[in-house]
């Protein structure tokens, strides 16, 4: 603060040094120190909750704020402050409440942690038209925030339509950053090519894709291995080297300075024992210097750890960012399975066949893919540049049948056998394109179903994959793939009207869904 009122010379420090030197507000900090505040609190939030007790609304902390910046004791709010940004903080800070009144554990702030701000954007009249609160301009490289000067920024890429939110934030690697939500209202479309492809998301082979053709052409996507050994150039380091590396050095650190600390208590101890004034403070002085928001060595090494990490992070949203864009542009239509990523982890950790090396090495390499981050990449995609995008239920198997001659197999053909031969054709196939065939005649007869209504895959909703039935959210209809009968535990009703649309006597019929449990 003192630093900052020597180069600003601003209201707000000097309002905070001479807040901080008053003798109640000192009382205070001493207090909050050594009560253990936030501890104490979430267990009085846990306590109101289980009486029955109801957070704080949003509407009543915005009230708080709104009234602060009216107070005319502290005039300099409404002068550097943003009321919108501060009505964001009470928005995240409701949201806080309700986690905590269900019962979570709250994450209390960290000195590293990301630190952002949230500004609303506004649009006012003046005399030459409207003025926006919040402005990008790309030639000059500068950013407009309310309250706040020009920001030098680096745009690299146009911002269309009017932006409604700007989130400044601070990573752990000490750079700044600002992401823009913006309103556009025209569309943004890519041209059709008229062509579909099913997909096998595997460990080897990122993707493997069926064509929707006669021949059946397969094409691949080799996995790029982000925390590898092997992903390096030449002789230099590869980057999960250079990591592993860093963060030894990092935790050596960190148990030197807590050896340091646990030294400096013990010594306090005996010095205060000892009535040894010149002790205590050697000692005091000593467990200052443990802190490690004071040892220069220890904060170079953990931005450090930070770069890497995030240089790996940006490494893997390019590829996925790049491979779901090409995906899109070139086919009209997509077809992914829909497995868990937690149950197909589950299944890995409670195999016995393999070792506990391999089980570790299988699901790092899982998570270093991110399925189901380039699913959601895929998925908004597919939305915003208007293309179909079909998920299966995710208790289809492709890997129980053969895609020659339809047999179902009692088990499916495990992750670690690449080559397998049909007991029934003794057709020998590769698992993953196997896989991707059986994905593709899953997806066109579900493609079938979803032309017939002439609806976005994305109102659909599985009610019950074993019964083959989906219910459109949009248009409100049932869609069935097999014929549906009595036996399969639904009402009869319900179950009949399904036969007659499989046998062609009814076309619709408009039903309650909340009237059925399944």
């Amino acid at each position: 603060l003192r630093t900052s009122l020597e180069k600003y010379n601003s209201e707000s420090d000097q309002f905070f040094l001479e807040s901080l030197n008053k003798p109640e507000i000192i009382e205070q900090i001493e207090h909050l120190k050594q009560s253990n505040a936030p501890q104490k609190d979430w267990y009085k939030f846990i306590n109101m909750a289980k009486k029955g007790g109801k957070p704080a609304s949003v509407f009543d902390l915005q009230k708080l704020v709104t009234a602060l910046v009216a107070d005319p004791d502290v005039p300099w709010v409404s002068t550097y402050y943003d009321a919108d940004a501060m009505r964001q903080v009470s928005v995240d800070v409701q949201k806080s409440f309700e986690s905590i009144f269900k019962g979570n554990q709250p994450r209390f702030k960290k000195r590293n942690q990301i630190k952002s701000v949230t500004f609303r954007g506004k649009t006012t009249k003046t005399k030459n038209g409207t003025r926006d609160s919040i402005e990008a301009y790309q030639d000059q490289n500068q950013i407009k925030l309310p309250t706040v000067k020009l920001i030098n920024a680096v745009i690299h890429r146009p911002v269309l339509g009017t932006i409604k939110l700007a989130t400044v934030s601070q990573a752990p690697t000490g750079k700044w950053y600002i992401s823009l939500i913006s309103k556009y209202d025209g569309e943004v479309q890519l041209p059709k090519h008229d062509k579909l492809v099913a997909f096998d998301q595997g460990l080897t082979t990122f993707l493997t894709g069926a064509l929707d053709t006669e021949s059946n052409t397969i094409i691949k996507y080799e996995s790029p291995r982000f925390f590898s050994p092997e992903n390096k150039k030449g002789n230099q380091q590869s980057l999960i080297e250079k990591l592993t590396r860093a963060q030894k050095r990092l935790s050596r650190k960190y148990e030197i300075a807590k050896k340091q600390r646990l030294d400096g208590l013990q010594e306090k101890k005996l010095a205060i024992e000892n009535n040894d004034t010149l002790a205590e403070i050697a000692a005091i002085k000593k467990i200052e210097d443990s802190y490690l928001c004071n040892r220069s060595n220890y904060q170079k090494d953990r931005i450090q750890v930070a770069k890497l990490q995030t240089k790996i992070a940006n490494q893997r949203a390019a590829f996925l960012h790049n491979l779901s864009k090409q995906l899109v542009s070139e086919y009209d239509t997509i077809i992914i399975e829909g497995f868990s990523i937690q149950n197909l982890v589950q299944n890995i950790k409670s195999d016995t066949t393999i070792s506990t090396k391999q089980k570790t090495n299988t699901i790092k390499k899982i998570h270093d893919l991110a399925w189901y981050d380039f699913r959601v990449k895929l998925d908004y995609k597919c939305q915003m540049y208007g293309k179909k995008l079909i998920i299966l239920p995710s208790d289809f198997d492709a890997n129980k049948k053969c895609h020659h001659c339809q047999t179902t197999f009692d088990v499916a053909i495990p992750y670690t056998q690449y080559e397998f031969t049909c007991p029934n054709c003794q057709l020998t196939f590769n698992r993953a394109e196997n896989s991707a065939k059986n994905i593709l005649k899953e997806g066109l007869a579900i493609k079938r179903h979803l032309d017939l209504v002439q609806t976005p895959t994305q109102d659909i909703k599985t009610i019950n994959p074993k019964l083959n039935v989906a219910y459109n959210t949009k248009t409100q209809t049932w869609l069935i793939k097999e014929a549906i009968s009595e036996k399969n535990g639904i009402q009869k009703e319900f179950a009949q009207k399904l036969i007659e649309i499989k046998k062609g006597k009814l076309k619709e019929f408009k039903i309650t869904a909340n009237n059925y449990q399944t």
